[in-house]
């Protein structure tokens, strides 16, 4: 897993890749739900995640993202899991 690496710059840049807007125009506050992101854009997120932050998101782990209310919440969660794999834990 990439040491110096900026959760959130990664998770808004996989939210504005996929949803096709520039990653400034998010903040933390911005609800998924005004995105208006179809199953595929999220797979696309959850993939760039993956592959940016060589994490492996399990079911659980994906249920937990796609509760996620807005921006910030997303970023929580992605930076929790992040803690866990450098932690060694694999809880999924």
């Amino acid at each position: 897993m990439p040491q110096d690496v900026n959760v959130e710059r990664v998770v808004a840049g996989a939210v504005a890749a996929a949803c096709r807007i520039d990653a400034a125009a998010l903040g933390r506050d911005t609800r998924m739900s005004d995105l208006e992101m179809d199953s595929l854009s999220f797979v696309s997120i959850l993939a760039r995640i993956e592959a940016e932050l060589e994490l492996e998101l399990g079911a659980d782990d994906t249920l937990r993202l796609l509760a996620t209310q807005d921006v910030g919440e997303l970023v929580a969660a992605v930076s929790g899991m992040v803690s866990r794999e450098r932690d060694g834990g694999n809880r999924r």
